[in-house]
């Protein structure tokens, strides 16, 4: 009896299984243009203006909105309009946090760093 209920439910669960792999494919996806679901490829219409602007656009490549000579030692982060980053300083003999104006790359400030450098504060036990 025990036995008859579990092939009864394996087989129960096969035809869910089945049944839900079945649901998820719609077999061939239809060409361009194609006829109202009944899978007929009809003519293919042409690109309209906005949809070949659009193609147009996302192939150009972007314009920096402007540049800085700096040797950039990590990827830069935005916070509130300020471009953040880890630059070589000028004399090359260390490492400089700089703050550059979003919008311009005007340097707005410099703080020299170690590497090994912990702001004070920060307690560094468990």
């Amino acid at each position: 009896m025990i036995k008859e209920k579990r092939k009864y439910a394996v087989a129960l669960a096969l035809c869910c299984v089945g049944l839900m792999i079945g649901s998820c494919t719609q077999g061939p996806v239809p060409a361009r243009g194609a006829g109202a679901g009944n899978g007929t490829a009809g003519p293919v219409a042409p690109e309209t203006d906005a949809a070949a602007e659009l193609a147009q656009r996302r192939t150009q490549m972007a314009k920096p909105a402007w540049t800085v000579k700096m040797k950039v030692l990590d990827r830069p982060q935005v916070v509130k309009g300020v471009v953040v980053v880890v630059v070589l300083s000028e004399d090359a003999k260390g490492l400089e946090l700089t703050g550059l104006k979003e919008t311009t790359g005007k340097k707005l400030w410099g703080v020299s760093v170690d590497p090994g450098w912990v702001p004070s504060g920060v307690n560094m036990g468990v």
